[in-house]
């Protein structure tokens, strides 16, 4: 009889079965991926290459992980005690915040651009999360989701070079796995 106290995914896997598939499929790979880029969607294990941020026109500044997720320390306080209660902590999602610089040379160009992120980005079609990887750390997928996607301010009148910050949610905490 299964245990039905354990989260299992739409396939029916707890998560440490997802994550031994995920590390089993990648193993053996290499990456195509220079420093100052990311690749999203990429699944070597079924030969979809991804998008590499370069295609867009995107040139990725200086990423910075967090250590871990958003921690919740929860407490109580309680009558004729000095200090409080703890009530245990939670976790939240971990985010990566992903600087961006946009190169284009004319306005039809950066427009272009423009949809093509937006199109290449917001995933309309799947609930699962996706890979991205990045190019300073090119042993490691992460897997989540852009949650953010803030319009691009440009650099300075004239031209058409623009920054933005993208945001990228890992749902689970414990999100990524290191390619062996």
């Amino acid at each position: 009889m299964a245990d039905n106290t354990v989260p299992r995914n739409a396939q029916g896997q707890t998560y440490e079965e997802w994550l031994s598939q995920k590390v089993d499929n990648s193993r053996g790979s290499s990456y195509d991926i220079k420093l100052d880029e990311f690749v999203y969607g990429m699944d070597v294990a079924r030969g979809i290459r991804g998008i590499h941020s370069s295609d867009l026109g995107l040139i990725v500044n200086h990423v910075t992980k967090p250590l871990a997720p958003a921690i919740t320390d929860s407490t109580q306080s309680a009558v004729s005690k000095y200090g409080v209660i703890s009530q245990g902590v939670s976790y939240g999602a971990r985010t990566i915040s992903i600087p961006v610089t946009l190169m284009a040379k004319s306005n039809e160009e950066y427009q272009k651009r423009i949809h093509q992120i937006a199109a290449a980005l917001i995933s309309t079609d799947s609930n699962d999360d996706v890979s991205i990887v990045f190019g300073d750390e090119p042993d490691v997928q992460y897997y989540g989701s852009f949650t953010s996607l803030p319009d691009f301010q440009f650099i300075s009148n004239g031209t058409y070079e623009a920054t933005s910050t993208l945001t990228f949610t890992l749902h689970d905490p414990r999100g990524f796995i290191t390619v062996q």
